[in-house]
């Protein structure tokens, strides 16, 4: 089998020098030329040093570049059609440090690791995937990140929410912020 099927069997779209390296059983010595050879051809984007996309779905990239990750906030609000508002910068969240890559527009907001759910695999026509919260997950949390003003966020409640579903996410969460986002949501 070659490269281009090992990856594309692989499901995934973003590779560093060493995933590359194990997929396709080659030396990281050899991954690193293929992968350059991948770009130049135009088969391939350079995210980041070291690491490349056969996608140019931004989702796809952002979620399989640091992981674990999940696109929220905003972005999951403008996606699911909450709001008219886009933010220049895709959110997620993460269990990393939080991180802004500007070049990419890409914001990833540390969350702690008992936060890190509420979030689907949703698959793309190319065979590949990206992670993507809830609507309700998605309020939790930008109510916890504090992506908006109290009264905004709130607002966006009465915008396909299902209000068992959040009101059992943010009981599941034991965790910082707890009082405050049950206040804003009043629960």
């Amino acid at each position: 089998m070659g490269v281009l099927a090992n990856v594309k069997n692989s499901g995934r779209s973003v590779f560093n020098v060493i995933d590359f390296s194990k997929l396709n059983s080659i030396s990281i010595h050899a991954a690193s030329i293929t992968m350059e050879l991948f770009v130049k051809e135009g088969i391939a984007i350079r995210l980041r040093r070291g690491q490349i996309s056969f996608s140019t779905d931004a989702s796809v990239n952002a979620t399989q570049m640091i992981e674990p990750s999940y696109i929220t906030g905003w972005t999951a609000f403008s996606l699911y059609r909450m709001t008219d508002q886009e933010s220049p910068y895709l959110h997620l969240a993460t269990t990393q440090k939080s991180l802004t890559i500007d070049d990419l527009n890409l914001k990833y907001h540390k969350i702690p690791p008992d936060l890190f759910f509420g979030f689907e695999k949703v698959m793309t026509e190319d065979g590949s995937f990206f992670n993507m919260a809830t609507k309700e997950k998605a309020l939790i949390d930008a109510i916890y990140l504090g992506l908006g003003s109290d009264r905004t966020l709130y607002s966006l409640k009465r915008r396909g929410i299902d209000n068992a579903k959040l009101k059992n996410m943010v009981l599941a969460y034991e965790g910082r912020r707890k009082k405050h986002i049950m206040e804003v949501l009043m629960l």
